[in-house]
């Protein structure tokens, strides 16, 4: 196991390892292969506090991320490895895929399939709207965020207006997520409006960003419906954000 994780880690050292350059006219049809990754190390330590014992740990973090692109057909294959020890376990190496999946484009119409992330998302911090991967802010060694195992289905309408259905596949049919999302643009800003299943339970919601004068302004909203001995819930975020001449 150790083997294999030092491989990863020399891998994942060689930036572009099959890539090409796209900006050819030459290539611009044909078929890239893109190999990408990191690694990070987090010193871990947890003070006395109420009479609890001071800790020390440490994280290796490396991420693989291996891709295919072409006109129609993409397809990505990312790992996640962590070698985790402190002074008083053995060192725990986990191993996890988290990018699995393949999509085909056509002119207006792609479709994704396998581990994927759905991100509904359209504030920058907090994501009422982001019903299929909902993370903790505070989980900042994570980048790129959990995904999903599920499919995705879009329509592109025009520049302004497509169609979006998502769902995820799970055990139990009790715990699939599944819902319909459409954007458009009115007035200068960008809508979307979510309707869908949320493990059992019908959900509803509606997203904006625009800018009112020179601030940008976003929001989400997300209403989950009680069902049975579950009550009601409604969620909502809204963010302002300024820029200065100076940036």
């Amino acid at each position: 196991m150790k083997r294999i994780f030092i491989f990863i880690l020399i891998i994942s050292s060689i930036q572009n390892l099959f890539g090409q350059s796209k900006d050819t006219a030459a290539n611009r049809n044909a078929h890239f292969f893109s190999t990408n990754g990191y690694v990070k190390d987090m010193h871990i330590l947890n003070l006395p506090v109420k009479k609890n014992p001071t800790l020390y740990g440490n994280l290796l973090h490396n991420r693989l991320n291996i891709k295919f692109d072409s006109k129609e057909i993409k397809a990505a294959f990312e790992m996640r490895n962590r070698l985790w020890w402190n002074y008083a376990y053995h060192p725990d190496l986990l191993m996890s895929i988290e990018r699995l999946w393949m999509e085909y484009k056509a002119k207006k119409i792609s479709v994704k399939v396998g581990r994927q992330r759905i991100n509904w998302g359209m504030n920058n911090t907090w994501n009422p709207n982001d019903i299929f991967n909902s993370y903790n802010l505070f989980d900042f060694d994570y980048e790129e965020r959990a995904g999903i195992d599920g499919m995705k289905i879009r329509y592109q309408r025009n520049d302004l207006t497509s169609f979006e259905f998502g769902i995820s596949k799970e055990k139990s049919f009790a715990d699939v997520v599944m819902a319909l999302k459409y954007n458009f643009n009115i007035a200068g800003f960008d809508w979307q409006c979510i309707g869908g299943m949320y493990k059992s339970r019908p959900t509803i919601g509606v997203g904006w960003q625009g800018s009112i004068s020179n601030a940008g302004f976003k929001g989400e909203i997300q209403h989950f419906f009680g069902m049975g001995f579950s009550q009601s819930n409604l969620i909502a975020s809204v963010e302002f954000d300024y820029i200065t001449s100076k940036g």
